[in-house]
This record gives structure tokens, sequence and C-alpha cells, in this order.
């Protein structure tokens, strides 16, 4: 069953932290939420460890996610995920987008 789309002219703010996706409404309450797992970190030579939030994209209708490392969701307005997309992963993959008619993912591999 896949998730139910935005109601048309919705606004909302997205809030990624401490492994946990929300959709916010202008009134400030929570319209959804859903756990994000973190992808896998990569030591930089010298530096530590980084560990960067998982990417998150907006689309007219639905607002896609990285849970991991390579899997591409989905989370509605009305809090249903689904999956969406495999993609290549590990922590090179450091980027995803989907355009506002989601119609093609796009992704940033380096390395």
């Amino acid at each position: 069953m896949l998730p139910t789309p935005l109601p048309p002219g919705e606004a909302y703010g997205l809030l990624l932290t401490g492994g946990t996706l929300e959709l916010i409404r202008p009134d400030a309450a929570i319209a959804a939420t859903t756990s994000v797992t973190p992808g896998s970190v990569e030591p930089c030579p010298g530096q530590g460890i980084a560990r960067l939030q998982p990417p998150v994209s907006a689309s007219n209708a639905l607002v896609y996610f990285r849970d991991g490392d390579t899997t591409i969701r989905s989370l509605s307005a009305g809090g249903k995920t689904a999956d969406v997309t495999m993609v290549p992963g590990g922590p090179n993959t450091v980027s995803f987008e989907l355009p506002c008619e989601a119609s093609r993912l796009m992704y940033l591999q380096s390395g």
C-alpha cells in the first residue's frame, strides 16, 4: 500500500534529529514522524569520524529519505512510510535528490 500524498497546498517543515524525521505543520504540531537508520561512517585520515545526517528530499507529494546505506523510503503527512528503491550503499554514497514531480531519482557516489 502506497503512502497518502500530502494534501494540496499544505506546507510542512522537516526536522531530522537523533534518528527521527518529523514533518512539522505551520502551527508547529508534528504531522508525521518516522525513525531513520544512520548510514555507515568512513573515517577521515587523521581527523576522526564524521557522521552526517541522512539526506532528505521532498517532492510535491511525499518526503523521501535514505534509511541506512542503501534504502530510499518515503514518508507521507499521514505518517505512512514505504520503501521506494535501493541505491548503491556504503559511506561513499553522499546524497540523493528527487525532483518535485518525483519521476526520477538522482544520487551522487564518490570514490
